[in-house]
């Protein structure tokens, strides 16, 4: 498998993953809220489910149209966005979400940063 292949794919899982705690979150946000649900929290979540879900699917999608710039640009927008969840989930002393956070942030990072060189 071509090295830009494997990003593709590796990139989609993390995305995915993303994407799943969001629709997680927005169905049943008790599951990640550690605390009570209030009708502010609820709106929260679907918040957040409307820009991760856009975001995975266009990580998902990209890479299948062959428009490289495209997708540098959306994995350096998905990094940022994983990077802000580094910040709220250390803020929020939740070390899951600070790591998985984290990692993804740097295989989006990496790879958007591989693929513009290569």
């Amino acid at each position: 498998m071509p090295a830009h292949a494997a990003l593709a794919v590796v990139n989609a899982v993390f995305a995915l993953v993303s994407g799943g705690f969001a629709i997680a979150a927005a169905l049943r946000p008790a599951v990640l809220a550690h605390g009570p649900v209030t009708s502010a929290a609820s709106l929260y979540a679907w918040m957040y489910a409307a820009r991760a879900i856009p975001l995975t699917i266009a990580v998902v999608i990209l890479p299948t149209l062959g428009d490289r710039s495209g997708l540098v640009a959306i994995l350096l927008v998905s990094g940022a966005v994983q990077a802000a969840d580094v910040a709220i989930g250390a803020a929020q002393r939740n070390w899951g979400m600070t790591t998985g956070a984290a990692v993804t942030a740097a295989v989006h990072f990496g790879s958007a940063w591989w693929l513009a060189v290569h």
